[in-house]
């Protein structure tokens, strides 16, 4: 039998981890030619594989058995897959697929450099609150428009007396009132409220349809100082109008609004929100687009040079 001295010599050097013969495999086993050598000369020779049927009855075969007894008792299927190499199937080496992760792209909460409209400072929006309050303003032909007022009450001749049951200085608060709103959609609300519509009692010519279907009674909200009460008193046409200085037209477009939406909360303000804009363009805006253009200096094309 060959003897290697140099991997014996290796054998006595200090392991870097503790290992115990209970929980570890025994890493070499030990053959003897009785003929050839005794048993003080042998030398131990690396073994591939763990063989049980030993014939030799020396202290390392022994502790070997002891060592395949104690690791055939173990239950840990690790263990036992790692000494038992013919076990393994062709599965337990396929690649395991990681999955993939995919990336929640964030909204960006830093607006940095974005442009911001500043709706308030448009030239448009200005004119608006204007007009919504009754002030002076400057139309988009270049107009001036003047401040609201209120207008004269009814004459004498009215058959339901106005001039007698409202005065001035009540007409005039309802007045101020009434523009202070600031907003078109509040205003078509107090309209609405005070401004009845009925069907019509009576019809004069039967044969031909009238488009008059229906009949408007106006009111105006009074405040009685004795009681501290709102009352509606009836009006006619044009104490109503002249009162809050609005035609007639204004009201129908309130009546239309709210039949339309269910006491205005759905409602918007949407005038002046279509395409049909009327763009003019002048002789002069096309002129200075020309003198634009003249002012380059015309040079070759680098083609034909």
């Amino acid at each position: 039998m060959l003897s290697s001295p140099t991997f014996a010599a290796d054998i006595n050097k200090p392991f870097s981890i503790a290992m115990t013969p209970q929980s570890v495999e025994p890493l070499f086993s030990v053959s003897i030619d009785n003929q050839n050598c005794n048993e003080e000369d042998f030398t131990p020779v690396p073994s591939p594989y763990c063989d049980d049927n030993l014939s030799s009855d020396s202290p390392m075969d022994n502790t070997h058995r002891q060592n395949i007894e104690t690791l055939s008792n173990l239950d840990s299927p690790q263990t036992s897959s790692i000494f038992s190499p013919g076990t393994l199937n062709e599965s337990d080496y396929t690649d395991v697929s990681t999955p993939k992760i995919k990336r929640r792209s964030k909204k960006r909460t830093d607006l940095g450099l974005k442009r911001l409209k500043h709706q308030d400072d448009w030239l448009s929006k200005k004119r608006q609150r204007l007009y919504n309050k009754g002030m002076p303003y400057i139309s988009t032909k270049g107009i001036r428009k003047d401040a609201r007022r209120m207008k004269a009450g009814c004459s004498t001749t009215c058959r339901l007396r106005c001039y007698e049951k409202i005065k001035d200085e009540s007409r005039m608060e309802l007045f101020s009132q009434f523009w202070e709103t600031g907003s078109h959609v509040k205003q078509w609300q107090i309209i609405a409220k005070y401004v009845m519509q009925k069907n019509k009692k009576t019809a004069t010519n039967l044969e031909e349809t009238s488009r008059r279907s229906y009949t408007l009674h106006y009111h105006l909200p009074l405040h009685d100082p004795v009681t501290d009460s709102i009352s509606s008193q009836k009006v006619c046409k044009t104490m109503f109008l002249n009162t809050f200085n609005i035609s007639k037209e204004f009201v129908y477009t309130a009546l239309h609004k709210n039949k339309d939406c269910n006491d205005f909360v759905d409602i918007n303000d949407d005038r002046g929100r279509h395409k049909n804009h009327a763009s003019i363009i002048t002789n002069l805006m096309k002129q200075s687009v020309i003198d634009h253009v003249n002012s380059f200096i015309p040079v070759e094309s680098h083609y034909v040079r």
